[in-house]
């Protein structure tokens, strides 16, 4: 069974703000509907959080600090469904 380590809320690493990606049906977490993982910049972080409904991970997002929707840009993984900032 596939886990997740829960969102924080860190200060910036490498230089760069954190950037949530919230993933559609993930194929790594095939237990949740949605994956929420944290990144900077480029580098994908181990942190996530997975849940079953979008309302929820939006929720958990602004419980975080992200402010910020942005919807998939044409060139990103179709797995991405939206991006926080």
């Amino acid at each position: 069974m596939s886990s997740t380590t829960r969102l924080q809320s860190r200060g910036p690493a490498l230089g760069f703000p954190p950037m949530w990606v919230v993933y559609r049906e993930p194929r790594d977490f095939p237990e949740y509907k949605f994956l929420v993982r944290l990144w900077y910049g480029l580098h994908a972080t181990s942190e996530c959080e997975g849940f079953n409904s979008i309302v929820s991970a939006r929720e958990r997002l602004l419980q975080v600090g992200a402010s910020a929707r942005l919807d998939r840009m044409p060139g990103d993984d179709p797995a991405v469904y939206e991006v926080w900032l």
